[in-house]
């Protein structure tokens, strides 16, 4: 349907004091179908080990079998079940997904989510890692993490999951569910946090924890389908904290130039573009300067927000891209 592009510019004014909404936007996924992509598995992060009885994988093995496991010289035979199938919610119901393996099973090329546990004779405690990237949430709020996960183990060997605010350097165990235990099917877990939001370097970590037991229980620590969310303001002009973006030209054909003089140089900004459906179609982290050219040749023709954050501090503005 064509659009009057004088008639949307005249109620721009009007939208300045319309009522806010807000937008879902995803600022993470990883399924795992091609791999483990950015995501870093067996990191020393928390006092982990990146090789030892047990290690992260990612794969499409759901098979169990038999295996050897040594203790003192002498040979004990074990037999590893099949890994339940995943559920039609998950993205790729049978395709790959993260677990903990045990190296005794790979070396039989028994490849499926099983892990060996700590007796203290000759198997001993140990805890593995794997982390997202960093994440940039500036701007959001409501910010959660889900996945799909499972994990039988035992009182002494269970899933944990941690956040870092700081790209990694320290990390906080989230108290959602402490513990990721006692769970031999698939199930989904959505966890919200107000530290998750607004910020610049946020990151996930899933932990095995390994400690000494007089029994454990297959299947092992399994992660997939992860989804990182969170809502930003879309659909008003309201300035906040008198840093007001002028916009020009407006409406733009193929490029914009914003004036950033109300922010200061010390921080970087977060720039976002919000289309008319609430969809945040750009989100960049920029050096503060003065003026800031954003490329629109790429943008449909229709009306946008332009949200411009810096620490507390924001500004959404509009323009139409004719």
């Amino acid at each position: 349907m064509k659009k009057n592009y004088k008639n949307i510019l005249g109620a721009l004014f009007f939208a300045s004091i319309g009522i806010q909404t807000q937008a879902q936007t995803l600022l993470y996924n990883q399924n795992f179908n091609a791999g483990a992509g950015t995501f870093q598995l067996n990191t020393t992060d928390q006092g982990s080990t990146n090789a030892g009885y047990n290690t992260w994988v990612v794969n499409n093995s759901y098979t169990g079998g038999s295996t050897t496991i040594v203790c003192m010289g002498f040979p004990f035979s074990a037999t590893i079940n099949n890994t339940p199938s995943q559920p039609a919610g998950i993205t790729s119901p049978g395709g790959n997904y993260l677990h903990i393996l045990s190296t005794d099973a790979q070396a039989a090329s028994i490849t499926n989510a099983n892990y060996r546990p700590a007796d203290g004779f000759c198997t001993f405690d140990e805890n593995y890692f794997s982390k997202t990237p960093a994440i940039v949430t500036t701007g959001y709020t409501g910010v959660s993490i889900s996945f799909w996960w499972m994990c039988a183990g035992s009182a002494n060997a269970y899933g944990e999951l941690y956040y870092s605010t700081n790209g990694g350097t320290t990390w906080t165990l989230s108290t959602a569910t402490p513990q990721y235990i006692n769970q031999a099917t698939w199930i989904q877990e959505t966890v919200t946090n107000a530290a998750f939001d607004n910020n610049a370097s946020l990151m996930f970590g899933f932990k095995f924890v390994n400690t000494t037991a007089t029994a454990g229980s297959d299947p092992s620590f399994s992660i997939d389908d992860i989804n990182v969310s969170g809502t930003m303001p879309t659909g008003i002009a309201t300035i906040t904290n008198n840093n007001s973006v002028s916009v020009y030209p407006n409406p733009a054909t193929d490029n914009v130039t914003l004036n950033l003089s109300g922010f200061n140089n010390a921080e970087l900004l977060s720039i976002s573009i919000v289309n008319e459906l609430g969809q945040t179609v750009l989100n960049n982290q920029e050096a503060y300067t003065a003026q800031l050219n954003l490329n629109t040749n790429n943008l449909d023709k229709g009306v946008y927000s332009i949200v411009v954050r810096q620490g507390i501090k924001k500004s959404i503005s509009k323009f139409v891209k004719i």
